[in-house]
């Protein structure tokens, strides 16, 4: 509501209530200079030739268009986000397909076992940050059944994932045919002592039909990599409201180096 007793200048230029609009100063600017724009771009045959230019000067083909249209902007040839991908679409479709959402997803395939103790996964876990929980699990992959979870001092060194494996293969008496793990440098011990107790205790093994260990990459390891989320919908959560329980007791201290 207008203040009585002051002018509120309702058609200056201040923006209270009604005001004359003129062109900005920049749009005078623009015009005079004649700065190109997105909605005033180059003939269709010359904007073609420049994005087909950027296609080819990219050979992995891994420009999107936001990449070839920020591209051409810099060197002072804007153009629709729209236009670009209309060229990409007829003339590079394979490159505009690689970005397309869900084409880069690890492709799956079924699980194969020929029995228990074939295939045993392994990996090693941590959450909490610097009051990280270590640990290391074992599972049969035929069975899904959880060997050995244990809280460890440090799940990055390779004498102590070392002896996880040892202390396992002590527990049931028992090695897989083929021990699987990812590729982490802490794993070195671990398939060590694999390949060393198939070669002393099953050398009638075919170790190219059954190799005694496999390295692959965590996305690929998933018998183990599922156990996680099962741990932290189970067990996780009522860990971490004792740990802050803790706290509140005052057993936890935050600011003391023995309890980080």
């Amino acid at each position: 509501m207008p203040t009585p007793g002051f002018n509120n200048n309702p058609s200056g230029i201040n923006g209270y209530g009604m005001k004359n609009c003129l062109k900005s100063h920049l749009h005078k600017l623009n015009k005079q200079f004649n700065i190109p724009s997105s909605r005033k771009p180059p003939p269709e045959d010359i904007a073609t030739q420049a994005i087909l230019e950027k296609v080819a000067e990219d050979i992995n083909q891994e420009n999107s268009v936001n990449t070839i249209t920020a591209c051409l902007s810099m060197e002072g040839m804007p153009l629709p986000c729209d236009f670009v991908h209309s060229v990409l679409v007829c003339h590079a479709p394979n490159g505009l397909n690689a970005h397309f959402p869900g084409v880069k997803g690890v492709p799956c395939s079924a699980l194969v076992a020929i029995g228990p103790n074939h295939q045993h996964h392994a990996d090693g876990f941590e959450k909490l940050n610097v009051q990280a929980l270590q640990m290391g699990g074992i599972k049969d992959q035929w069975s899904s059944f959880l060997l050995h979870l244990v809280v460890i001092p440090n799940n990055h060194l390779a004498a102590t994932i070392g002896h996880v494996y040892l202390d396992y293969v002590e527990k049931y008496q028992v090695m897989p045919t083929t021990f699987v793990m990812d590729k982490g440098t802490e794993t070195g011990l671990m398939y060590s002592n694999q390949e060393a107790l198939c070669t002393v205790f099953a050398p009638d093994i075919d170790v190219h039909e059954y190799p005694p260990y496999l390295f692959l990459r965590s996305v690929h390891n998933m018998p183990i990599e599922g156990l996680w989320h099962w741990f932290t919908k189970t067990h996780g959560v009522n860990l971490k409201l004792l740990i802050q329980s803790g706290q509140k007791d005052g057993i936890y201290h935050v600011n003391k180096d023995l309890h980080k």
